[in-house]
């Protein structure tokens, strides 16, 4: 049993590692995005407004989600 649950928390910090590494590309998409239509567009479109909520909102359930299995890896 300690064999596996190690095997486990293994598994799980590459898992939370290789989720990081997707939500910090996801962040600087996100910036170079929003810095591209800012430059383009008048900074008050609302495409650009939703645009930038739907993808803050992915990352905020991405990091949240991350957050959750370091607190309780075993669930």
């Amino acid at each position: 049993m300690r064999d596996e649950l190690v095997l486990q928390a293994h598994l799980l910090k590459a898992e939370a590692r290789d989720r990081w590494h997707q939500l910090e590309q996801t962040w600087k998409d996100f910036t170079a995005e929003v810095d591209r239509i800012s430059e383009a567009t008048d900074d008050s479109d609302e495409n650009t407004d939703a645009f930038a909520r739907r993808l803050m909102e992915e990352l905020e359930e991405g990091f949240l989600e991350l957050q959750r299995a370091l607190k309780d890896p075993l669930a």
